[in-house]
C-alpha cells in the first residue's frame, strides 16, 4: 500500500486533522516567504508566468489539464470532505474549459433550457 493509500485508510481523528491544517498552513506561508525572497527587484529574464504565456496555446492547455488531473487524483485519496469535493468539481470544471468542451456544453445547455422556458410561458 503505497502512501497516498494509507493516508486514505488512516483513522483521521480531529486532532489529527488540526495539526495537518497546522503543518499546512506553515508550510503554506514559509512557501509564501521563499516565493517572495526568490523574486528579484529589477528581473533580468523573464519569470515563470512570462515563460508560461510564451509557450504555444496547446502547450498551456494541456498542462492546465495535467495539473487538475493531479488535484483530482491527489484529493481521491484524501479524506471525503466538501472541500476535497469542491476542489474535484473545479477541477473537473477546469479541464472541461481546458479541453474545449466546457463551450458548447454550456451552448447546448442554454438553448435547452432557453426552449424549455420558452414552452413552458406559451402553454402552461
Amino acid at each position: 500500500m503505497g502512501f497516498l493509500g494509507m493516508l486514505a485508510q488512516a483513522d483521521w481523528t480531529r486532532g489529527v486533522r488540526m495539526w495537518i491544517f497546522v503543518a499546512a498552513a506553515l508550510a503554506a506561508l514559509e512557501a509564501a516567504y521563499l516565493f517572495h525572497r526568490a523574486l528579484p527587484a529589477q528581473p533580468k529574464e523573464p519569470m515563470m508566468y512570462a515563460r508560461f504565456m510564451a509557450l504555444p496555446f496547446s502547450t498551456r492547455r494541456i498542462i492546465i489539464v495535467m495539473a487538475s488531473f493531479f488535484v483530482m487524483w491527489v484529493c481521491a485519496y484524501l479524506p471525503k470532505s466538501g472541500f476535497t469535493q469542491v476542489l474535484i468539481g473545479s477541477s473537473a470544471f477546469v479541464m472541461c474549459w481546458a479541453t474545449g468542451i466546457l463551450v458548447p456544453f454550456l451552448k447546448v445547455t442554454f438553448f435547452v433550457l432557453r426552449w424549455r422556458l420558452w414552452y413552458v410561458v406559451r402553454y402552461k
